[in-house]
């Protein structure tokens, strides 16, 4: 339990379930009629608009977070394909809340339970936030840091035009590998033991929840990979109808 402090007082935020239905199988329609075709989801987040550190944040320039931009995206898909490389995807459970610890200056921190609130926790319980959770405003940013640095222990290099976008090369310079990062979501491909070696390394790191070849969702698209040209289409029938 926390201390009892006048200033403990205003350092609380609000939180709220998110709840969302999701396809059985990527790529599919759901039927809201039909509970065989989709799996509900449910996230505890944060209510980042009552963070009461929300203006220190902004202007130390935590609000901000790079996402892969469209033309790198397509250059992604193109590299892939000229090489004959597989297209791989996947995507990091929780990646919000393997950035770490909050900073010590934005500490403590409180939440009060959603409402209708937490199995097998009291109503009124205080709960301590010491990490990174979804909703708070500087969560992206944060994860984003922590992905990066990652990555480049891992040899890749950020493009100079799109931070997003990764290079990972050989001892000769030749090119091993691509990679496109987009939150919690990446595509990549490449060959070779330097590739091989750097997949190990953020598969060791984070917890990814799948890991597909070949085919799969990335930046609200489907993508799928002719296993033989390697040529790849996308889609989005799936995000414009709904």
């Amino acid at each position: 339990f926390p201390t009892r402090r006048s200033s403990d007082l205003q350092r609380f935020i609000g939180s709220r379930f998110v709840i969302t239905r999701k396809p059985l199988e990527e790529g599919t329609q759901i039927d809201d009629s039909d509970p065989s075709t989709y799996k509900v989801k449910s996230r505890w987040c944060l209510q980042g608009h009552l963070d009461p550190d929300l203006e220190q944040k902004a202007m130390d320039g935590m609000l901000q977070s790079p996402t892969l931009s469209q033309p790198s995206r397509v250059l992604l898909m193109q590299v892939l394909a000229s090489y004959g490389w597989d297209m791989q995807l996947g995507d990091i459970k929780g990646a919000f809340m393997e950035a770490g610890e909050l900073d010590a200056k934005y500490r403590p921190l409180f939440a009060r339970p959603p409402a209708g609130g937490i199995p097998n926790v009291p109503h009124d319980a205080v709960i301590e936030v010491v990490g990174n959770v979804y909703g708070q405003n500087d969560a992206p940013a944060s994860w984003f840091r922590t992905f990066d640095s990652e990555a480049k222990a891992a040899k890749w290099t950020p493009s100079k035009f799109d931070p997003c976008l990764y290079t990972l090369r050989d001892a000769d310079g030749s090119l091993a590998g691509v990679m496109g990062v987009h939150v919690d979501d990446v595509a990549l491909g490449g060959m070779g033991p330097t590739f091989q070696k750097s997949i190990d390394h953020l598969k060791s790191r984070f917890p990814f929840r799948k890991w597909r070849l070949g085919t799969g969702e990335f930046c609200g698209a489907f993508y799928k990979q002719d296993p033989r040209s390697k040529e790849i289409s996308m889609s989005q029938q799936q995000f414009a109808e709904a």
